[in-house]
């Protein structure tokens, strides 16, 4: 019957030395997971030559006494990595590393007198007598650690080891009566103490794992929100500078009733914009109310050159559908002066917005020269740069994809007549919703 049980001890301790072996592995060799996976290591060979399976002649039970004394150097030294003691507690850090040391100088002594032929014992009762010093202090170290959402089950791992291994001593030193029976060896508690510790210290490092994992994927998030506000604060000002300057021709011209009009839909556009300005997102009808206003605000500047539509599907609910701030008027605005400004007459753009199962689709449609055209024109005049607004919403939209896994996308077509030639522009927008 024990000896079925130390088989199944062995088995237990070898599993958790390889699951905390890999562990280490997985998380670039990680300390604290490579000193649990010692500590079950040794606690698995000592079970094992405990069971008789191998025999190294006479050494046999020196060599798994050994073991077993190693088992709680290897978890001192797990709990001192765990608790990252060396910078949180430098004092505590000196006194853990000073009693491993101790403890191992006394264990390499234990091997090298029982391997010598001495069977006095004299080093096993030091070492127990250090034992004992260190398992009674370092619980009381790491009291305040007690309510931690992950320190604290390295706390109550120490008191479950530091209680068994006390009773342990009492029951088989000190003759204090056994509540065991005696089929169960009183070591057998210390063992099962080992377990838990072992189960425990598994759980706090996956936890630890998960919140390490979760902290850099807060901190990649965060990085790129504010990348992504950096890009927002530099797309308001380029759309301000535009209009500054229209309000500007105006009143060179001494036009004071459009200057006036021109104004108050300024006015109303660049509130509506401050306000979104801290809004990663905001509703799709809030998005095409900013449109019109700017819309109506470049029909003003540019004469009446053109006329607009924008046509919404009937089922779509503009108020409970978001969308990036600001996400439409770059593409409208190429529109307007790539396509329709260098247009003979009067041109039209045309935004339609759909909805197809979960997917909001937005098409930006103008009859103006082509983008053909437009790159012809803009090497002759040498203005070769790409149009600020849209690039700047593009890295957006990647962003956003980044942020909330929105696989928003941007297409281009070049509308033509039955000759092949240029008759506009379409931009289609997928946004899933």
């Amino acid at each position: 019957m024990q000896i079925n049980f130390l088989f199944f001890l062995a088995g237990v301790g070898l599993f958790m030395a390889i699951f905390s072996f890999f562990k280490s592995a997985i998380n670039h060799w990680e300390r604290a997971s490579m000193y649990c996976s010692a500590t079950y290591l040794c606690f698995f060979l000592n079970m094992i030559l405990w069971t008789g399976a191998f025999h190294f002649g006479e050494n046999t039970w020196q060599l798994g006494l050994w073991f077993n004394q190693m088992v709680p150097i290897c978890m001192f030294m797990l709990y001192r990595e765990f608790l990252n003691v060396r910078q949180q507690r430098p004092l505590l850090y000196k006194v853990m590393t000073a009693s491993i040391i101790v403890l191992f100088v006394s264990n390499l002594a234990l091997l090298y007198e029982l391997f010598d032929g001495h069977n006095n014992r004299i080093f096993e009762l030091v070492f127990e007598y250090l034992l004992i010093f260190v398992e009674f202090f370092l619980p009381l170290a790491y009291l305040r650690y007690w309510q931690h959402p992950i320190y604290r089950y390295a706390a109550w791992s120490s008191w479950v080891s530091a209680l068994s291994f006390i009773g342990y001593v009492l029951i088989v030193r000190f003759g204090v009566p056994s509540p065991f029976s005696k089929e169960f060896p009183s070591a057998n508690l210390m063992n099962i103490a080992l377990m838990l510790d072992g189960v425990l210290f598994l759980f706090a490092l996956t936890i630890r794992d998960r919140q390490i994992v979760t902290e850099k994927i807060q901190l990649q998030q965060q990085a790129i929100a504010n990348e992504l506000k950096a890009l927002r604060s530099q797309m308001n000002p380029h759309f301000i500078f535009n209009a500054l300057n229209s309000i500007k021709s105006f009143t060179l011209n001494n036009d004071s009733e459009q200057a006036n009009y021109y104004l108050t839909k300024f006015s109303k556009l660049i509130r509506q914009v401050l306000e979104n300005s801290r809004s990663e997102k905001i509703s799709l009808n809030n998005e095409l109310e900013m449109l019109r206003l700017y819309l109506d605000m470049e029909k003003l500047r540019v004469g009446d050159k053109f006329d607009y539509e924008i046509l919404i599907e009937d089922e779509i609910e503009a108020e409970f559908i978001e969308i990036p701030p600001m996400l439409l008027q770059p593409y409208v605005e190429n529109a307007i002066w790539h396509g329709l400004m260098h247009k003979e007459g009067k041109g039209k753009v045309r935004i339609e917005v759909l909805q197809l199962q979960n997917k909001l689709i937005i098409f930006i449609e103008d009859d103006g020269i082509g983008r053909q055209k437009a790159t012809e024109l803009k090497s002759k005049t040498g203005t070769n740069h790409k149009s600020f607004g849209t690039k700047i919403t593009a890295e957006r939209l990647d962003i956003f994809k980044n942020l909330y896994n929105m696989n928003a996308t941007v297409s281009f077509e070049d509308l033509k007549n039955t000759r092949n030639s240029e008759t506009g522009t379409k931009v289609s927008i997928e946004i899933p919703i």
